[in-house]
């Protein structure tokens, strides 16, 4: 095994190093196929039903929002941060849409200040 070696992050840091290495192993253990956030909510509520599907966006969510943390995007982690149910549920009622493009619709809006 290759072990890679991380840059050292500039930025702000966010939480210690032991609050990211258990966000690390927290991400690593969501099983979570690419292909799905290239389909559309409605064909993956017709495959896995609503709950599943729910606890999916969840899950997007939680990833896109530490992968933030984890590469120093401050702007992008405080965008989500605190948000995540908003964007959970706009992406489930935008049924008809595919998933990653409503959940990145969603942030784009909150980023110019376009929702409550």
């Amino acid at each position: 095994m290759v072990k890679i070696k991380e840059k050292e992050n500039t930025g702000n840091k966010f939480y210690t190093s032991q609050e990211m290495q258990i966000i690390k192993e927290k991400i690593s253990g969501i099983k979570t196929p690419n292909n799905n956030r290239t389909q559309k909510v409605t064909d993956l509520i017709n495959k896995f039903g609503e709950e599943s599907v729910k606890k999916l966006i969840e899950g997007e969510v939680y990833l896109l929002k530490n992968s933030m943390i984890l590469t120093g995007n401050k702007e992008g982690y405080n965008l989500i941060n605190g948000n995540e149910g908003q964007i959970t549920d706009y992406t489930f009622k935008n049924q008809n849409e595919i998933l990653r493009y409503s959940m990145y619709e969603y942030i784009e809006l909150l980023n110019n200040n376009t929702v409550l």
